[in-house]
């Protein structure tokens, strides 16, 4: 997304001229997370998909209602948490699969880490996210990426806070335990730079 799109411009677009362009990249912002949060409570990909498909059709026919919204964000992870929790009790028939999560970018480019790591530890922090168990993974995401607080995604996904601050800590771990074991060390990463990252995750691993 340009800096000349964004979220309120995208919205603005959206709620005033109907701009279906400005959709489509709301759209396409915004779908990932919450494909995972739909995965997360239904366990049936196609069901995610028509949670999050349903939720998006219902933005956009109420779409002059948008600049009103003050968290869209926020707004977007709750309306899709309980669409799934409702598809999930109108349909008791669908069998629950646990499918892995897609994980496209765990960093993203505008993020510290990605200007001190090069493509292949990004690339070996990605698989490590993804081998993380399925609940914690999304914690770790919400959090860590969404920049939810914990109290924010202990009440999104009705768990604890105590069970957040667990999620994130175990999370990190996992990732300094993957990233010490990570033979490969490029000429052009600084070890002093990644050694520094790997003991502040050790900290924050400590702290929680």
């Amino acid at each position: 997304m340009s800096q000349e799109d964004t979220i309120p411009d995208l919205l603005k677009k959206i709620a005033r001229v109907s701009c279906e362009s400005a959709f489509r990249k709301f759209f396409n912002h915004f779908y990932p997370r919450l494909f995972e949060i739909a995965l997360y409570y239904t366990k049936n990909q196609a069901l995610a998909e028509e949670v999050v498909s349903d939720v998006f059709l219902k933005v956009w026919t109420q779409r002059k209602h948008l600049e009103g919204i003050r968290d869209v964000k926020g707004y977007l992870f709750v309306a899709v948490k309980r669409q799934s929790l409702n598809y999930v009790r109108s349909i008791r028939s669908v069998p629950l699969f646990v499918h892995d999560l897609e994980h496209h970018s765990i960093v993203e480019s505008r993020t510290p880490e990605s200007i001190l790591f090069n493509q292949e530890t990004l690339e070996a922090i990605n698989r490590s996210i993804q081998n993380l168990p399925e609940k914690c993974r999304l914690v770790y995401k919400l959090v860590k990426e969404e920049k939810l607080t914990y109290k924010e995604v202990a009440d999104l996904l009705h768990i604890s806070r105590k069970t957040v601050e667990m999620h994130v800590g175990n999370a990190l771990k996992k990732i300094r335990r993957d990233l010490e074991q990570h033979d490969s060390e490029p000429p052009a990463v600084n070890t002093t730079i990644k050694s520094a990252f790997l003991g502040l995750l050790a900290l924050l691993s400590s702290v929680l």
